[in-house]
C-alpha cells in the first residue's frame, strides 16, 4: 500500500486505516446486559427499561428459594426500590430509537447480537 508522500497532507495514510465500527449509545444498552437493546421494555413501577429477556431472568434469579413463589417484592435492578408495579411494556420509542441507529449503521450488527433482526415485541 502506497504511504503519504511526505507532503504533509497525510490524506493517503488516512484512507487507509479502517474505519472502526460505530460505537452503540448508551441509551440504547440494556442496563443489565449492557448490550444494544432489541426488545426494549420498560418497568411500569420504575419507568427504567430494559431487554425484555434479561429483566425476566433478573426477577427470576431473584426469587427467594423455598417459598414457592416470589416471597418477596420485585425490585427494580436499577434502583434497587421495590415495585408496586411490576408490569412490563414495550417501550415503543426505545425501538424506534434502535431501528434508527441500524438504519444509519447498514453494515454494523450490534455487539452481542448474532444479526440484525429486530423480533416483533411480545405485547403486540
Amino acid at each position: 500500500a502506497k504511504r503519504g508522500g511526505g507532503d504533509g497532507g497525510g490524506n493517503a495514510d488516512v484512507a487507509e486505516v479502517p474505519e472502526a465500527p460505530p460505537e452503540e449509545p448508551d441509551e440504547l444498552l440494556c442496563p443489565i446486559t449492557k448490550v444494544m437493546l432489541r426488545d426494549p421494555v420498560f418497568v411500569a413501577g420504575s419507568g427504567n427499561s430494559y431487554e425484555r429477556e434479561a429483566i425476566e431472568t433478573f426477577w427470576y434469579q431473584s426469587r427467594q428459594p423455598g417459598t414457592g413463589g416470589w416471597g418477596a417484592a420485585r425490585r427494580d435492578p436499577l434502583t434497587n426500590i421495590e415495585l408496586q408495579n411490576d408490569a412490563i411494556f414495550t417501550n415503543w420509542d426505545k425501538r424506534r430509537e434502535v431501528q434508527a441507529w441500524l438504519a444509519r449503521h447498514p453494515g454494523c450488527v450490534p455487539e452481542g447480537w448474532s444479526d440484525r433482526e429486530v423480533p416483533p415485541p411480545e405485547d403486540a
